[in-house]
Order: C-alpha cells, then sequence, then structure tokens
C-alpha cells in the first residue's frame, strides 16, 4: 500500500467469522496540513470576528459623542425652547433629566432588539428597573 492511502483490507478467517480491519496510513506531511488548514480556518474566523467587533465599537463611540453633546441640548434647547421659556431653570434640568433616561430607555430597548443584550440582561434588570421607574410616578413628579 501507497503511503498516505485510506484503505480496507480482508482480515484473516477465524472459525467461521471473518474480520475486517481498517488500515490508515497518514504521514506526517498530512498531518501538517490538515492542521494548516485548520489553522487558516480559524485565523480567517478570528479576523472577521475583529472586524465585526472594530465596527461595533466604532458606532458605540459614535452613537455616545451623540448622547453625551447634541442630542440633549438639541432636544431641550432647540425643539422644545418656546415651550419651555417660561420654565423655572430647576424644573427645566429636571426635565432634562426625565429625557435623558427616556432616551436611555429607548437605546436600551432598541440594543435589545437588535440582539446586542442577552435575554437575561434584559429580562432581569433592564426591562424591569425601566419599568419599575416608569410606574414610580411620583418620583418623575417630584425632584
Amino acid at each position: 500500500m501507497q503511503p498516505s492511502s485510506l484503505g480496507i483490507t480482508s482480515g484473516i478467517r477465524s472459525g467461521s467469522h471473518r474480520t475486517l480491519a481498517l488500515v490508515v496510513d497518514i504521514s506526517l506531511a498530512d498531518i501538517a496540513s490538515l492542521a494548516t488548514a485548520v489553522g487558516v480556518a480559524v485565523a480567517a474566523t478570528a479576523l472577521l470576528l475583529q472586524r465585526g467587533q472594530a465596527r461595533t465599537d466604532f458606532e458605540d463611540t459614535v452613537v455616545k459623542q451623540y448622547r453625551e453633546i447634541i442630542k440633549p441640548n438639541l432636544v431641550l434647547d432647540a425643539l422644545l425652547n418656546d415651550a419651555l421659556s417660561e420654565t423655572p431653570d430647576a424644573e427645566r434640568e429636571r426635565l432634562r433629566q426625565i429625557y435623558l433616561y427616556l432616551d436611555l430607555c429607548n437605546e436600551q430597548v432598541f440594543l435589545r432588539a437588535i440582539g446586542r443584550v442577552r435575554r437575561s440582561t434584559w429580562s432581569i434588570q433592564w426591562s424591569k428597573g425601566i419599568q419599575g421607574n416608569l410606574e414610580d410616578v411620583e418620583a418623575i413628579r417630584s425632584d
């Protein structure tokens, strides 16, 4: 039999039973080739995952900048400025905090919807916290 071949040979007759023996002749070069192929597949998978993670990190950074800098000021000052013009500063700040919390809740719902948050985190922590905070109307109404 030639090296690197796979063959099935008939064994010795023992009594009325015939045995089959599987003969496998694999060389070290065959094992090395297989290991190389597996290594290439693992490396390619790692690169794809790393690329996806880099994109996610970038998106998260942009969203964070938007949420910290632009969004609160844009909504409260630009869009609601006329409606809140006679509102005392303390009340405006409280409304700003409520808006920021509702915006965070919206972001949490979105992250769960696109699969970036585990079901257990959502059901045990986030959704129950949102529900509890929104049901506590007195906490929202008071300072």
